[in-house]
């Protein structure tokens, strides 16, 4: 019986990558025995407003910074290089013609995500192509799904098509935005290298600039 690659992919506007991305990431990677991680840089997120604050050459150079002596995660530009909004399945058609049959991919979302799981496009056939790993706070509630979420969420579980992962992640991107905004200490939150390049390039400084 030949064994399927177990690959998870990571997907967001990363803005910036941050040590809770990495530490998601490794859980993940643990918890379903996955061989290959690849983190998606998103051009426009159909689940935030606004597009990202900084430009897709940075977020993506961040996210090679913080994934360098990793060589089991890769980074794909295919979000970034087709623009507009990402759309989960659009991804999952074209890793699925670039990998062949293959692999199974796992997508990584968190618990925001799964609760308004009934609003991605084609969520069925994303049901079909892949499995998920969903990160759920210690003691979440789950019977706080309600409506058509909830008929989704309780598809997936019953075909066993996802895994619960419990991981607190104490920061969020727009947290960190803030928090350089405003002139403080960003690095107990940040890979070193991807704070470093902050630094250099001045990014997240310009209280002008939209925030999502």
């Amino acid at each position: 019986m030949t064994v399927r690659e177990q690959i998870g992919l990571l997907g967001g506007a990363f803005d910036p990558v941050h040590n809770g991305h990495l530490a998601l990431a490794r859980a993940a990677e643990e918890m379903a025995g996955l061989q290959r991680m690849i983190f998606l840089p998103a051009a426009v997120s159909p689940y935030k407003s606004g597009e990202p604050t900084a430009p897709g050459p940075d977020r993506l150079a961040m996210l090679r910074l913080a994934a360098a002596g990793r060589p089991e995660w890769t980074i794909s530009e295919i979000e970034l290089d087709r623009g507009g909004i990402s759309y989960t399945i659009d991804t999952l058609r074209e890793l699925r013609d670039r990998f062949g049959p293959g692999p199974e991919f796992h997508l990584i979302i968190g618990m925001d995500n799964y609760l308004g799981i009934a609003g991605w496009r084609e969520i069925g056939e994303i049901i079909r192509r892949s499995r998920f790993i969903i990160a759920a706070r210690p003691g979440y509630d789950f019977d706080r799904i309600s409506g058509e979420d909830r008929l989704w969420a309780r598809r997936i579980r019953e075909e066993n098509r996802a895994v619960f992962l419990e991981l607190e992640v104490p920061v969020s991107s727009s947290e960190i935005r803030r928090t350089i905004r405003e002139g403080e200490d960003p690095r107990p939150f940040l890979p070193p290298a991807v704070s470093d390049y902050i630094d250099r390039h001045r990014l997240y400084r310009d209280e002008d600039r939209r925030d999502n």
